[in-house]
């Protein structure tokens, strides 16, 4: 269980990572 939620949770933390800079990078241009 413990594994299977650290995973889902690096999935979101890097969905929203993504997001993130892609949000940034549009920002910047």
């Amino acid at each position: 269980m413990r594994i299977a939620d650290n995973a889902t949770n690096f999935c979101i933390m890097v969905k929203y990572l993504e997001e993130g800079l892609a949000g940034i990078a549009t920002i910047s241009l």
